[in-house]
């Protein structure tokens, strides 16, 4: 090329204001680039977001290039000022260019999300098979109660053995400075053949109590023994010989024996065990009542509700069967369709009178804190669990409803607090959900992905877990994920089927939306009058996803209004993102959001 073809050339450049619009386009692109490389990584943002933006950068240069000789002067021989046109055509250029930067950034931001999102899946999904548990050196004054044989061969009195062994569960749990696996946990190994060994390594203890119950009308013959699971050495055993109404004398016994076997130091030396009633027909009736409220189903707690009741017959001073009813009650409106309004006062006489009987008692300052969180009396239910878990840190009830009722400002506290649950029931489907939802709250994704997977693996038939994890998928842009964890579930519920259904037709929806129809279809088919008040929070999120905003909102109240324990959160919880400025919802945030 000559010197005047050059010339020529950079005079075609400068007509077309090339190298002024490539220098500003390589300076945005830098800028876009420093970003990822600099400021986002110390947010804790993959640093490999970095590749996607020098690609997105590279690829629009040339795609500059072609607008700008488009749209900026293309005539005369010599660089010339610009005409009015000229300048109208460059201005063109110019909000062209700004696009295409805004589309860079937008892209690159998209593509890393993308990238994190695929990345963690894949982390999550990887580490499952390869997860090594830890050593096994449990603490030394932890202990696992098993669930005591029944020798009657009766699966009538099935309840009676597992009563026993709850009851003797709470007696240690109540002993200070010893961690004891909660009844709940522990009684999943009631029908497995399993070592004490095996059993104290799968629930991280250094002691595993076992034994066994016969009875034969009023006369109980009950065999225990303490294995140290570390070693399987015996520690301790004994036999018990004694009519039924020596039952509490023989749990103090036993409470006197793990004591000594765990060298703990006691301030005084009064019964750790005291008669709970004299009438052992009452505490029959109040074991049946135990079984059936365990059962956490409607007709469970209807049958627990009545057994405490007679109990309370037999003997009007009884303050556990007091204690329970009030739970019994409280629990409720949470696995039924029972209004609040009508088991929340029987709730709260209940409580109190346990309250009277028994200031001391741990599940009836739980059971006041219950109804308190129920009444909205957010503080005053927050002081009777505390006191709960005072007098028995190993309430795991009570560290469940705490954790629940803190708010966002203290999500670090209510985790603590659900891995205590977690501890104190590995098993536990509630404390593994409600690790996830805090794990989330504190923008933890990878954990709250393992702790609701956790959660549907304890109970797979459920709707409202698998619903929160799709949902939780869906705000981190993984709707393929949501559809997956609602796809091919089994369940003899019919109800929690048909919910699954149109949770995976409205995930579905976001990746078509052709299929709206469907999803709109599936949900309007749900009979709400045979829906748990849990599983209508649910519902509320998949109305709103679909677009259907005002039931949503019109749901939601019905939701807090029978569950306001439930919505102390609503401002803030990323389920309710959608309805967010609505006029029904604001009203709702104001009435039952707690104050951070």
């Amino acid at each position: 090329m000559d010197t005047k073809s050059g010339k020529d050339f950079i005079d075609r450049l400068k007509r077309h204001y090339m190298v002024r619009i490539a220098a500003v386009y390589a300076i945005a692109g830098w800028v876009i680039i420093q970003l990822f490389n600099n400021i986002l990584p110390n947010l804790g943002i993959a640093k490999d977001s970095v590749r996607f933006a020098i690609i997105i950068v590279a690829l629009g240069f040339p795609v500059m290039l072609v607008l700008a000789w488009t749209f900026t002067n293309p005539s005369g021989e010599k660089y010339v000022e610009p005409s009015s046109w000229t300048r109208l055509r460059l201005r063109i250029g110019s909000v062209l260019s700004l696009v295409i930067i805004i589309i860079v950034g937008i892209s690159g931001w998209y593509l890393w999300r993308l990238a994190v999102i695929a990345h963690v899946a894949a982390e999550v999904a990887s580490s499952a098979p390869v997860v090594t548990a830890p050593p096994f050196n449990p603490q030394p004054r932890t202990i696992a109660v098993l669930p005591f044989k029944n020798l009657n061969n009766n699966p009538k009195q099935q309840y009676f053995s597992d009563g026993i062994t709850e009851e003797i569960t709470g007696a240690l749990g109540a002993l200070p400075g010893v961690r004891v696996i909660s009844w709940q946990s522990a009684s999943a190994y009631r029908w497995q053949k399993i070592s004490p060994t095996a059993a104290g390594k799968a629930l991280n203890v250094a002691n595993v109590l076992i034994g066994s119950v016969r009875r034969d009308g009023d006369r109980i013959r009950i065999s225990t023994e303490l294995v140290n699971s570390v070693n399987g050495f015996q520690l301790w055993s004994a036999h018990y010989d004694r009519t039924f109404s020596d039952i509490f004398a023989i749990q103090d016994s036993i409470s006197k024996a793990m004591v000594e076997a765990l060298q703990l130091h006691l301030a005084n030396d009064q019964p750790l065990v005291t008669a709970a009633t004299t009438s052992t027909d009452a505490h029959d009736l109040y074991l049946q009542g135990l079984e059936a409220m365990n059962m956490r189903t409607v007709e469970g707690l209807d049958a627990a509700i009545k057994f405490f009741q007679r109990a309370i017959r037999k003997d009007h001073h009884f303050a556990q069967a007091y204690a329970a009813l009030a739970l019994a009650y409280a629990l409720t409106h949470q696995y039924t369709n029972i209004p609040l309004k009508t088991s929340l006062p029987l709730a709260e006489r209940a409580a109190k009178q346990a309250l009277r009987l028994n200031s001391k008692l741990s599940d009836a300052h739980l059971a006041m804190g219950a109804v308190y969180i129920s009444q909205e009396k957010i503080e005053r239910g927050q002081k009777e669990l505390r006191r709960a878990m005072e007098l028995n840190p190993n309430n795991l009830e009570a560290h469940v409803i705490y954790a629940d009722t803190l708010p966002k400002s203290k999500a670090k506290q209510a985790l603590v607090h659900f891995q205590q649950a977690a501890v104190l029931d590995p098993n536990s489907y509630t404390a593994h959900y409600g690790l996830g939802y805090e794990y989330e709250t504190l923008g933890d994704y990878k954990n709250a992905v393992t702790e609701f997977q956790a959660a549907i693996a304890l109970a797979p038939q459920l709707a409202s877990t698998r619903v929160d994890l799709a949902g939780l998928y869906h705000r981190n842009s993984d709707d393929k994920s949501a559809v997956d964890i609602l796809t091919g579930v089994q369940t003899d519920d019919p109800l929690q089927a048909q919910i699954i259904n149109a949770a995976r037709l409205a995930y579905m929806d976001q990746q078509n939306p052709q299929l709206g129809g469907q999803a709109i279809a599936a949900l309007q088919q749900i009979d709400l009058h045979q829906v748990s008040y849990n599983d209508k929070a649910e519902l509320v999120t998949l109305y709103a996803l679909v677009g259907m905003k005002q039931q949503a909102v019109q749901l939601l109240a019905q939701v807090c209004d029978n569950a306001p324990e439930t919505c102390g959160d609503i401002a803030i919880n990323a389920s309710y993102g959608m309805l967010r400025g609505m006029p029904g919802f604001d009203a709702l945030v104001k009435k039952y959001a707690v104050a951070e």
